[in-house]
């Protein structure tokens, strides 16, 4: 069975940092304006957007606008479009990054004997060679309530996202099903971290190791409407990365590596790579196919429940800040707790992992070769890209955006006028008489002109 667990801690991680993102977008949109404290901003502060003018940013709620209320000016109504594809995106992270803590803590396998200068930026975590609370053969549960450093959730979340990014390729589709219905290009990028930023490292005997040398992959994402771009890195905290969606150009500025050439890649091609080394013999291709087993559990348990109740994460990234919470949570639930059924039905996992051990003792350099080979054929799909520091994307111009934002008054209008003849029937009525009463009034006039033609005549 599987040993309990606690909660990560994720909420808090992400409740910290969430109000200081959005006080650094609106300082971005309008520095003069920016606020000393943190700005709350709630889904109930966006104007209504009609799907058929911008069907790339979902609405959150309904009109908020009331009649007597004085509709902003355009330059209010494009920062409120950019502000909207900001929470859009805090949302997506809140829910991708939740489901990665909670699935790196149920499917952890490192045992780990300590974490020393936890209160640093760079915790080293200490592994346990005897291998004390391993199950199954290959498990081991993440020792929050026996190490108290790990107590401490951002050291807690910093090892568990310590290691190979490999495993977030499993989270592909729900990528895709959290991106739904928003217009945007979703690229991969693979890139060295700038050696300047404190990591966290393993020590296994007198081995010192440190993941984050290894090239790391990220999530980029272009917004189609304003060019906006954002890098979504979940297993970022590893190197001290703890905010949620950062700005692309902050992002390649602090943490790629000066002078270095990072790969580009269409989204998927990390999923393809880690699914050709799943079927390698070695434990990096035990590890990814087991990944992969639990992730699939976890879909076929959430995808069925959602549809069973005709629920779709788009229509959970619409409701307001509770709402939305409370819904996401609950299906990450229910999603873990699937993973833990399927572990604990996963026999023989012992065997299994010490015959990839064996055999990686055996064939290291030919597994070095096979994956080198793998990725060499991801890699050609990919194109390199250098960032000099002082790139700036262009948008789609100021014009545009408030051209779409006039759209959005005119159709608020129109709305309002139906809103308001609905509310009073007897004005539609009356309406109506005074309708026919008008078309008999010409009806008469045309009669009497038709008559005095004839007299005429």
């Amino acid at each position: 069975m599987a040993p309990p667990r606690a909660p990560v801690g994720a909420v808090e991680i992400f409740k910290k940092y969430h109000g200081r993102l959005l006080q650094l977008e609106q300082e971005r949109l309008d520095p003069e304006s920016a606020p000393e404290t943190p700005l709350n901003i709630t889904a109930d502060m966006w104007p209504f957007i009609p799907r058929k003018v911008m069907e790339s940013i979902p609405i959150s709620s309904a009109p908020t606008f009331r009649p007597d209320e004085a509709l902003p000016e355009a330059p209010d109504a494009v920062s409120a479009v950019k502000k909207q594809e900001a929470d859009y995106i805090l949302r997506v992270f809140y829910i991708l990054w939740s489901a990665f803590l909670d699935f790196r803590e149920t499917t952890w396998t490192t045992p780990i004997a300590g974490v020393p200068n936890h209160d640093t930026l760079e915790p080293v975590i200490i592994v346990d060679e005897l291998k004390t609370d391993r199950w199954n053969g290959y498990w081991s549960k993440f020792p929050t309530d026996r190490i108290p450093p790990l107590q401490d959730t951002t050291t807690r979340v910093q090892v568990l996202c310590t290691g190979s990014c490999l495993d977030t390729a499993h989270f592909t589709r729900l990528i895709e099903q959290v991106f739904e219905g928003m217009s945007v290009t979703l690229e991969e990028i693979s890139f060295r971290l700038d050696p300047s930023h404190p990591t966290t490292s393993l020590l296994t005997g007198q081995t010192h190791t440190q993941p984050c040398t290894h090239p790391l992959w990220c999530l980029r994402v272009t917004s189609t409407l304003t060019h906006r771009q954002w890098a979504i890195h979940l297993s970022g905290p590893q190197y001290a990365k703890l905010e949620p969606a950062t700005d692309w150009l902050d992002f390649a500025r602090s943490y790629i590596a000066p002078d270095s050439e990072f790969l580009v890649l269409p989204f998927g091609s990390l999923a393809r790579y880690t699914a050709a080394v799943s079927k390698t013999k070695g434990v990096d291709g035990m590890r990814c196919d087991l990944s992969a087993g639990g992730m699939q559990a976890f879909h076929d348990t959430v995808d069925k429940a959602m549809g069973r109740k005709n629920l779709s994460w788009t229509k959970v990234m619409r409701k307001s800040d509770e709402d939305f919470m409370r819904h996401a949570d609950k299906i990450l639930r229910v999603g873990n707790r699937a993973v833990e059924a399927w572990m604990e039905g996963v026999g023989q996992l012992g065997k299994r992992r010490r015959d990839a051990e064996r055999w990686e003792r055996r064939h290291g350099e030919e597994m070095e070769r096979e994956q080198e080979r793998v990725w060499g054929e991801v890699k050609r799909e990919g194109k390199g890209e250098r960032f000099d520091g002082k790139k700036a994307l262009e948008g789609v111009g100021k014009e545009k955006l408030i051209e779409v934002a006039m759209e959005m008054w005119r159709e608020k209008d129109e709305e309002m006028a139906k809103a308001k003849g609905d509310e009073d029937e007897g004005s539609i009525d009356g309406d109506v008489e005074e309708s026919v009463e008008r078309s008999e009034r010409k009806s008469e006039a045309s009669k009497k002109e038709v008559e005095k033609a004839e007299g005429k005549e």
